[in-house]
Order: structure tokens, then sequence, then C-alpha cells
């Protein structure tokens, strides 16, 4: 946990202080890479450097949570249409899936 702390304070401290901080992404970012590394032994790289791209499976969870609700709203066979949001959807399940699957190790 030590040294996720200081990769966090390393990486904020590249922020000029009157630079806003986007401290949501980050408390993201640092509750995935706590998760990963000492849950799974995962290093999600989100605290290399404040420009660090955002995970895949983060964009993947964060579509997922987003259009959950509407999916459940919907008729059934909205979401069998092939709509790209119905695509992406389904791109996206399936990379948390394979995700999952490669860093717990059963």
């Amino acid at each position: 946990m030590g040294e996720i702390a200081k990769e966090t304070i390393k990486v904020l401290e590249q922020y000029s202080s009157d630079e806003k901080v986007d401290i949501l992404h980050w408390a993201t970012n640092l509750t995935f890479e706590t998760i990963g590394r000492i849950g799974f032994g995962y290093n999600f790289h989100l605290l290399d450097d404040r420009n660090a791209e955002v995970h895949p499976f983060i964009d993947a969870m964060s579509y997922c949570l987003k259009t959950s609700m509407q999916r459940f709203t919907q008729a059934s066979f909205m979401k069998r249409l092939p709509l790209e949001r119905n695509r992406r959807f389904d791109r996206s399940v399936k990379l948390m899936h394979m995700m999952r699957i490669s860093v717990i190790k059963l």
C-alpha cells in the first residue's frame, strides 16, 4: 500500500497549484490499483503518469454501468437489435469477463 500511496502522490505532484484535478478520476485510479495489486497482483498502470490512458476494463465497466439501467427498462427485443450501443455493451461485457479470467486465475 505504501508504494501505491507514493505513486499517487508522485502523479498528483505533476499538477501545478493552479490546475484543477479531477479527484473522482484519481480516486477511481487509486481504487483499481489498490484492488488490482493487493487483491490479485495485477497492475493496471493507472498511476504511472498523469496522462496514463484509461484502462480498457475501467472504460468497459463505466460504459456498462451507465447503460445498464437504460437496458433494464428496455423491452427485451431492443437488446438484440444490431445497434452499435448493443454491440458496444456486448464487447464491454466480454472484455470484462476475459479480464477477470486473466487476472483471477482459479
